[in-house]
């Protein structure tokens, strides 16, 4: 029998309604775990902890840092696997810096949230935990993951976890770039046949890099979107999501002054979600105004190595 460490940290996976308002509450760890051996899961002697339980939209540089920790000191422990419980609005961002901290070459480690409160029949919290159960019995792979059914669909995805990308807006499935690790299908884990990822070509991140996470101003493309006169004090870099053809504004007076005072005060300024070939006559623009373009991966990884102090232009974990 495998040693299975399980974190739980709140959100939605970790809460049950009281009243007009869904809030964390401690019980909703048994209740998981509960439901899980009453569908016929497997009778594991899970090692359980709980070190936080707040919702996800209040996670904080400190409580990552706190999970990661955490998962750290269970790896540490001999677990064969770890898996941690989030909720669903900073999942991504919380798994990918787990990502970076641990890379790819350490036991599975597996998050695991649900889109509705567990009493909920709409909910696939248990469906998600079952599958990050057996990706880690059956020594799926290593490194971090995020096990996730989106509704409708019969399997459970397997994502890399510095490949998911953000949420649609009013829509809780969850999609990885350039397609899922794999898929729990009927309690098997079934590998992707065309993923592919590169070696990791840095070392892994120190959890203190994540505490002391840099203040980076990020910013959606948008006509007419405001830039701030001064970008405030603290600031280590710039990033402006592009639109959906990999282009920015860099003809309008607003983005241009605001672009020559990032470059006049040495703070860098990046452009994700662009690509090197975008033909567009703005996209040519780029180096005169100073901006970088990332790599093509998910703008949560871009925006997590960032923050990290990590060069966005190597690989780790698996992002590109």
């Amino acid at each position: 029998m495998k040693k299975i460490s399980v974190i739980f940290t709140g959100g939605t996976i970790g809460s049950l309604k009281k009243g007009d308002s869904i809030q964390p509450d401690g019980g909703a760890a048994f209740l998981l775990l509960d439901m899980y051996k009453k569908r016929g899961g497997g009778d594991y002697d899970f090692e359980i902890s709980q070190p936080l339980s707040v919702l996800s939209e209040n996670m904080t540089d400190d409580y990552m840092a706190l999970i990661c920790r955490c998962i750290k000191q269970s790896l540490d422990g001999g677990a064969d696997g770890v898996i941690v419980t989030h909720g669903t609005d900073t999942l991504q961002y919380t798994a990918c810096a787990a990502s970076y901290v641990l890379g790819l070459d350490c036991a599975p480690v597996v998050f695991v949230s649900s889109n509705y409160t567990l009493t909920d029949g709409r909910a696939n919290g248990v469906d998600n935990f079952a599958a990050a159960v057996g990706f880690i019995e059956q020594r799926g792979g290593r490194g971090v993951f995020i096990s996730y059914r989106n509704r409708g669909d019969a399997a459970t995805n397997i994502h890399r976890a510095s490949r998911v990308l953000p949420y649609m807006p009013y829509d809780d499935r969850l999609f990885s770039l350039n397609g899922v690790y794999g898929d729990i299908y009927w309690g098997q884990f079934i590998k992707n046949p065309d993923y592919s990822e590169k070696p990791d070509g840095q070392d892994a991140a120190d959890i203190s890099e994540l505490a002391e996470g840099g203040k980076v101003l990020m910013l959606n493309c948008a006509p007419g979107l405001y830039y701030p006169d001064d970008i405030p004090e603290g600031v280590c870099a710039v990033i402006l999501d592009a639109y959906h053809s990999g282009t920015a504004d860099t003809v309008s007076e607003n983005i241009r002054r605001f672009a020559r005072n990032a470059k006049n005060r040495g703070i860098p300024f990046y452009i994700s979600c662009s690509w090197d070939g975008v033909e567009y006559q703005s996209v040519s623009a780029f180096g005169a105004l100073g901006f970088k373009v990332m790599p093509a991966a998910s703008p949560i990884a871009m925006y997590m190595k960032i923050k990290m102090g990590l060069n966005p232009y190597v690989s780790l974990g698996g992002d590109l």
